[in-house]
């Protein structure tokens, strides 16, 4: 086999095999690397649909079972924390970001009437101007919600809505149609 070397002008763009040395791989060789890379692909893909399917990764009732354990240990650590930083408070912006903590550990275990009863002690603990009142309004939203009492939760979301309005941060204020929405739906008799 003779190696020749070649010069080709495209669009003033001058292409030469002789920066390479003038060599030039076989076209054999680079289907061969190119069925290589194919296969090679597939298995891989076949290996990891075979993972996800076998049941390697499916929790048994055990692993479940220490799943749930540990989240109510997280539940009552949380619920814990908050009662400690709820009793060490000392200025009202404390209180109302501790009780803020307890109603969202509470809402996160769907304790609903503990977490609105948090959120209320947080929200009477805060000025309409303190950060924390958008989420403790939130919060109570979207515990009422969960509660089932669905005027107090648009009260909450449009008290929300307000407090967003007042706000001159532009990221809270981007939230404002958002929650305009979960009041329009919840007005309307949608689920959230």
């Amino acid at each position: 086999m003779r190696w020749h070397k070649k010069s080709t002008y495209v669009e003033g763009i001058v292409t030469s095999d002789a920066v390479h040395g003038g060599r030039r791989l076989p076209k054999w060789f680079l289907y061969s690397i190119s069925a290589v890379l194919v296969v090679a692909i597939i298995a891989g893909g076949l290996l990891v649909y075979h993972y996800h399917n076998s049941g390697v990764n499916k929790p048994t009732n055990a692993v479940a079972n220490s799943v749930h354990l540990t989240n109510s240990q997280r539940f009552q650590e949380a619920v814990t924390s908050a009662q400690t930083q709820v009793d060490s408070a000392k200025t009202l912006s404390q209180k109302a970001s501790a009780y803020y903590n307890l109603g969202a550990a509470y809402l996160n275990n769907n304790q609903t009437t503990k977490a609105i009863a948090a959120y209320q002690n947080s929200n009477s603990s805060v000025s309409s101007n303190n950060p924390n009142a958008i989420g403790i309004s939130t919060g109570l939203g979207y515990a009422y919600y969960e509660a089932g009492q669905t005027s107090a939760a648009i009260t909450a979301f449009q008290q929300t809505v307000s407090l967003l309005k007042q706000s001159n941060d532009p990221y809270s204020r981007g939230k404002i149609p958002v929650y305009q929405e979960i009041v329009q739906r919840l007005q309307q008799g949608e689920s959230l």
